[in-house]
């Protein structure tokens, strides 16, 4: 690593959906940002969408909405602990492209 330079990991990407909040173009937002997303990543596979170079055809696939407790310690509440249903359904969809044999979407208990 270069002195003053961050660490790139090839295997994470940031994507600006272009909204400060989810209104009625958020679906669409959230599902052009994942294509983008694939693109940077090197995941996309032309028809089977933005993961279709990492999901294998068959393949079975959990989709995990957020990696938080069930709880917040902090002040932020509850929807901090949400994910907005458009990134639901927009992974899932791109997920559905790479023709996996099973999804399965799953969060805290």
């Amino acid at each position: 690593m270069i002195e003053g330079q961050e660490q790139f990991d090839p295997r994470v990407a940031a994507v600006d959906v272009g909204a400060k909040r989810y209104d009625e173009s958020s679906p669409r937002r959230v599902t052009e940002g994942l294509a983008r997303m694939g693109e940077m990543l090197g995941w996309a596979a032309g028809e089977r969408g933005p993961l279709g170079q990492v999901i294998e055809r068959g393949a079975k696939v959990v989709i995990k909405p957020n990696f938080v407790m069930h709880e917040n310690s902090g002040p932020g509440g509850m929807p901090p602990l949400l994910t907005h249903q458009s990134l639901v359904q927009a992974a899932t969809e791109a997920v559905l492209l790479a023709d996996p044999a099973e999804v399965m979407v799953g969060d805290a208990p």
